[in-house]
């Protein structure tokens, strides 16, 4: 995998894509860091103090985020429940778990809520089940387990803002200063078309989006941005292949800013 010369805006919260970032570099690109969005833990209180209260009388956590796993391994920190056993919907999500959790009995083969809503159903996982997610997420997971017939209580475990990166991105996409933009999340979309002036959208100038799995995708489509491309395996290592195979077929595209 050569990058050479390539300007790659990468949008994940600080720290998240630190060996994205390194890989690129590896690979003869310039990774360019714009953290559009970033957490911060939700009060432990409410349903979330009621949630971790009851714990140990859930059958399984479901985790969909990195993030997620570590925002209840930061709230659990102090109390040292029994736990649950773990579902994770991917690797780094699997990761985060190990480390501030347990590591999980299941993890989805396909890294997307859909599939681990299936997976535990085929697994014959009922019960109750507890859903720690951010304050933006929706439901479906969340129903779609409610329909196999488990008990589903979903609590808000984080908050997702803005980053600080948003006008700075948004100056180097005016100046034709990035060649392609890399998005991990609908809500990295939702902060980048945030960030975007109205006469860059006027000027119809378009930054090719590598995205990380079809939510994301779905967002930035919806947007109007340009998706160049969605990752197979929907994690950083998969974002960064998608990247990759993209360029291989477009080696122009770096110039199209600048002419």
């Amino acid at each position: 995998m050569r990058l050479d010369g390539w300007r790659i805006a990468l949008t994940g919260p600080v720290g998240r894509d630190d060996e994205l970032a390194a890989a690129i570099e590896r690979a003869g690109g310039r990774a360019c860091r714009f953290p559009l969005i970033a957490f911060e833990p939700a009060p432990i209180e409410g349903e979330l103090a009621r949630a971790i209260g009851q714990l140990e009388h859930n059958d399984w956590i479901v985790l969909t985020s990195a993030t997620a796993a570590a925002m209840l391994g930061a709230a659990l920190a102090s109390r040292r429940p029994r736990l649950p056993p773990i579902a994770a919907v991917g690797p780094a999500t699997a990761a985060a778990a190990a480390a501030h959790l347990a590591a999980p009995s299941l993890v989805a083969a396909r890294h997307t809520g859909r599939d681990l809503a299936a997976e535990l159903s085929a697994a014959g996982v009922t019960g109750r089940l507890l859903l720690p997610a951010a304050d933006i997420a929706g439901s479906d997971l969340a129903d779609a387990l409610r329909r196999s017939g488990a008990a589903v209580e979903q609590v808000v475990a984080y908050r997702t803002v803005a980053g600080p990166g948003g006008s700075a991105l948004a100056s180097a996409v005016a100046q034709a200063g990035v060649d392609v933009i890399l998005a991990a999340s609908p809500s990295a979309v939702r902060s980048l078309v945030a960030a975007l002036s109205r006469p860059w959208r006027a000027s119809r100038m378009q930054v090719p989006v590598v995205c990380i799995g079809p939510s994301t995708a779905e967002a930035a489509r919806s947007a109007g941005l340009d998706v160049a491309a969605v990752a197979v395996t929907h994690d950083r290592p998969g974002l960064l292949a998608a990247l990759a195979d993209w360029i291989t077929l477009h080696p122009e595209s770096r110039h199209e800013l600048t002419r």
